[in-house]
């Protein structure tokens, strides 16, 4: 079994700045030079900066097999969560993905002496769509978003020299 827990409070305290995708420069041309607004972000989440982040996984050497060579099947699962993360400091929701779980699962054959393994995956079980980043274009709102793998599935071969 394993386990991971991570807690992160990453805030601004003190931000006054102006978003340069801020659509009112775009659809108001009377801004004074064609500028977003000045906008204090104190209290806003920094990048790329999820509250929490937790994983979990697990591992079952299935017992009484009778396996070619007398070797080893291993069931494996593991499921990670992510808070709402923004990837901007302006907590645009355009820019931002909410809190989400994703999970993988593995089917592995060993080898006794270790030098042979097999395996056959399963990841994004669930097949959720997820952000994983975003870039802005330019300043027009043009914004690109990068998503996790969709669901996936394969195997490995592996030998050891």
């Amino acid at each position: 079994l394993n386990t991971s827990i991570a807690y992160l409070h990453s805030y601004f305290t003190d931000f006054v700045t102006s978003d340069p995708l801020c659509i009112c420069s775009v659809t108001n041309p009377t801004t004074i030079a064609n500028l977003a607004p000045i906008v204090s972000i104190a209290g806003n989440a920094t990048r790329n900066s999820p509250e929490w982040t937790v994983s979990a996984g697990g591992e079952f050497d299935i017992p009484g097999l009778s396996l070619p060579a007398s070797g080893i099947l291993t069931l494996r699962g593991e499921v990670f969560y992510r808070s709402t993360t923004y990837f901007s400091e302006f907590e645009s929701v355009a820019m931002g993905q909410p809190g989400f779980a994703m999970g993988n699962a593995y089917l592995r054959y060993q080898s006794p002496i270790s030098k042979f393994t097999g395996s056959l995956w399963i990841k994004n079980v669930t097949n959720k769509l997820a952000v994983q980043g975003t870039y802005a274009f330019n300043t027009q709102g043009f914004i690109d978003n990068q998503y996790y793998p969709p669901r996936t599935y394969g195997f490995s071969i592996g030998y050891k020299f």
